[in-house]
């Protein structure tokens, strides 16, 4: 009978050793599928922000040359006009002299009245070879109109098509960097996951009681991480704010630093666990004081916004609130509301 027992306390041992390394190596290829997955969507945002760098040069670059064509079309019109209403009346002037000279030479004329009339009628074949010179000038500048309002319109197509594509571009960047985030955080919490399951021993398995569902609210706890901002828009998801200056980023609540990195050309990216499945994510150029195990407490330098080395081009800082790898309406939670999970 005791053999008999040993032999069965051996077997339930074997079979929870079993178990334990099933969950441990199924573990183990679910993060390594999930750090690749990352990689890979760091890669991929890599290449979008590059063709977004690209075309967004080529639109500044088109944009200027529209301007400058406007300019240019511009003057010619303003040439143009002044120099018809000019011939205009040149041309009327001319035949007035010249009729009048034709009437003059009808009278009897002395030697000296020949001579002026001589002297009026080389002025009057100077001023109509200007005025073919200028008519000259005309048809050039006429020309010159068109292929500037030809090249215009083209110039207007390909700045068009420009901003077409750099707006799909930075809205599918958008959709990589939510994924990215998303899976980052799962990547995060299922290393954790493996160096608790490394530490544990098999156990006896306990009965497990079902423990009754509540809806679980976040208060409005939360506070906004910047202060000095020129704009701030907001969606269904986080909060952006634009700033022009350095200015300190403070934690929105107590927590400790899970995730310190960065994300290709979009800066770096911060995540702070407060409990109960709550985290709160700071995405943009900004320069981070913190590190990964940090406690922070509530309003807590973790870094400064970065003065932006592109000209005319203002910072930005991304902000959400998470709770169970779902975001939040995070801009009720900074007001006096509650959102129901």
């Amino acid at each position: 009978m005791k053999i008999y027992l040993i032999k069965t306390t051996l077997l339930c041992l074997i079979i929870s050793a079993s178990c334990h390394g099933a969950t441990r190596s199924s573990l183990k290829a679910t993060y390594r599928k999930s750090k690749s997955k990352v990689v890979s969507l760091k890669r991929q945002i890599q290449v979008i922000e590059k063709n977004l760098n690209k075309n967004n040069t080529n639109y500044i670059s088109t944009v200027k040359k529209r301007q400058q064509l406007d300019l240019q079309i511009f003057d010619v019109e303003r040439a143009l006009n002044t120099s018809i209403d000019q011939l205009s009346d040149k041309s009327i002037q001319l035949d007035r002299e010249y009729k009048q000279l034709l009437l003059n030479s009808l009278d009897e004329s002395t030697t000296e009245d020949l001579m002026e009339k001589r002297i009026v009628l080389n002025r009057i074949n100077r001023d109509k070879l200007e005025v073919k010179n200028q008519l000259a000038n005309e048809i050039k500048l006429k020309s010159k109109l068109s292929k500037l309002r030809n090249h215009f319109a083209e110039i207007i197509k390909v700045e068009r098509d420009l901003y077409d594509l750099v707006q799909r571009l930075e809205s599918s960047k958008q959709k990589y960097v939510q994924s990215y985030m998303t899976e980052t955080e799962k990547s995060v919490k299922l290393k954790s996951q493996l160096k608790r399951v490394a530490k544990q021993r098999p156990v006896k398995k306990k009965r497990n009681r079902k423990k009754s569902k509540r809806n679980t609210y976040l208060a409005q706890d939360f506070v906004h991480p910047i202060t000095k901002y020129v704009a701030m828009d907001h969606d269904q998801s986080g909060i952006t704010y634009t700033v022009n200056s350095v200015t300190d980023i403070k934690t929105s609540k107590s927590g400790t630093v899970v995730h310190v990195g960065t994300l290709a050309n979009f800066g770096n990216v911060v995540m702070i666990e407060h409990g109960n499945k709550v985290k709160s994510i700071f995405l943009g150029n900004f320069t981070a004081h913190v590190k990964k195990g940090d406690k922070v407490g509530s309003l807590a330098i973790i870094g400064e916004t970065q003065k932006s080395i592109k000209q005319n081009t203002m910072g930005k800082l991304y902000f959400e609130v998470r709770q169970k790898n779902k975001v939040q309406n995070t801009i009720k939670l900074v007001k006096s509301q509650q959102t129901q999970v």
